[in-house]
Parts: structure tokens; sequence; C-alpha cells
């Protein structure tokens, strides 16, 4: 695969220090279908291993990183005191 195939860089203006690159249609799609099989390959090796109490745990503490996610009622009562 070459890399030109798949995307196109370019330099950043201001310093020369930055770069980044669009994907360009073939480059989307084979995006996409990596997405697909990595996202199969973590329900497969890490999701399945948890229970559905557990899953809803761990999605509480990604929550956290997501700060534009609605906070739940209790954290929002937690801080107003």
């Amino acid at each position: 695969m070459k890399a030109a195939a798949v995307s196109a860089s370019f330099s950043e203006a201001e310093d020369g220090h930055g770069a980044y690159a669009v994907l360009t249609s073939k480059g989307r799609a084979h995006f996409k279908t990596a997405q697909t099989h990595h996202m199969e390959l973590v329900r497969r090796e890490f999701s399945s291993r948890f229970t559905a109490a557990e899953l809803e745990q761990l999605a509480t503490f990604w929550r956290r990183f997501d700060t534009t996610a609605p906070k739940p009622l209790q954290t929002q009562q937690k801080n107003r005191e």
C-alpha cells in the first residue's frame, strides 16, 4: 500500500514544525475497515471478559474523561454542596 494513495500531507506554514494529513476517499475506506476490525478485536478480547454490570461501571469511569458528556445527577448534586 502506498501512503500517497490514502493520504496527503501538508506542512504547517507558521513555523514548519507541524504537519497534518487529509485522508483521501481510498484512505477513508481503509480507515473504516481497520476501525471495524479493531472494534471487533476490542469486543472479543476485552469487553467479553466483563459482566454487563462491570461494563456499566467501566463506562462510568471512562465518562470522567469525556468533558462533553452530561454528568450524572448525583455528581451535579455533590458539586453544589
